[in-house]
């Protein structure tokens, strides 16, 4: 019944002038990441090409001159490292802007919640912890999509892989912001997104579900102002879950404290 108590408390909390801010921050952070994605994957999808034509048009004949080949693996080698080193700036630039945007809203979220000043609680060591528990999870995604390449890649294993991601970040994220330790939140916040599963995965059933009915609802529309409106909406849906397990970690960490 406790728990029907904090979704109905995490509706709630959306009823708040600070919403708005953790919004605004929330759709510059989104908006970055899709400018990053665009570049990268523009310039990856020219370099791709160029590596289709160079199949198409490279041919090893018996005699042919030792510097056509020479120079065509020099080029085959470029490709590949200038695609490469773009996935490697991707991931970076990623990393580095989900730990500054991402600290501060989660952040934010956690003071609405506690009915405290958004900017209370900020220090270098806040910043730093925060950073090397999303690095912990950064590098467990990345082992992840390197043994699916390894053995064969699978979209529905990926899919899997990028949902529990997605799951665990969410949840670890949601613990730190009241425990501030990095080991500590990853043992306790991974712990508790195990054994509490029955309640976390419903809600975020619910989530990727209110997801995909404002997406199909907006996307009728042809309006850019309908579709900036409906990609609001889908930002305060972001922020109640978000609200929703920081509300369930205080409560088991309280729980914790007076067993």
């Amino acid at each position: 019944m406790k728990y029907l108590n904090l979704f109905l408390e995490s509706w709630k909390a959306l009823n708040n002038k600070k919403t708005f801010a953790v919004a605004g921050l929330e759709f510059l952070f989104f908006l970055l990441i899709a400018v990053n994605a665009l570049i990268s994957i523009t310039f990856v999808s020219e370099k791709m090409d160029d590596l289709r034509n160079f199949q198409d048009e490279f041919a090893v004949e018996e005699g042919a001159d030792v510097g056509y080949i020479y120079g065509s693996l020099v080029y085959l080698s470029e490709l590949l490292s200038k695609i490469f080193r773009t996935a490697i700036l991707f991931f970076a630039v990623t990393f580095v802007l989900f730990g500054f945007f991402c600290g501060i809203i989660w952040k934010w979220s956690a003071n609405l919640v506690n009915k405290k000043n958004l900017l209370h609680g900020y220090d270098l060591k806040y910043f730093l912890n925060f950073y090397l528990l999303s690095l912990v999870w950064f590098l467990i995604f990345a082992a992840g999509v390197y043994l699916l390449y390894r053995y064969g890649f699978s979209y529905g294993i990926f899919a899997a892989i990028l949902f529990l991601f997605f799951y665990f970040v969410w949840i670890n994220l949601s613990y730190f912001v009241s425990d501030n330790k990095v080991f500590n939140s990853f043992l306790r916040g991974t712990r508790l997104s195990i054994t509490k599963f029955y309640i976390f995965i419903p809600c975020f059933l619910i989530f990727i579900i209110l997801l995909a009915a404002s997406s199909y609802l907006f996307g009728i529309f042809e309006n850019n102002l309908v579709a900036f409106f409906g990609s609001f909406l889908g930002i305060f849906i972001f922020i109640w879950l978000r609200i929703f397990l920081i509300l369930t970690c205080n409560e088991y960490t309280s729980t914790r404290k007076h067993s």
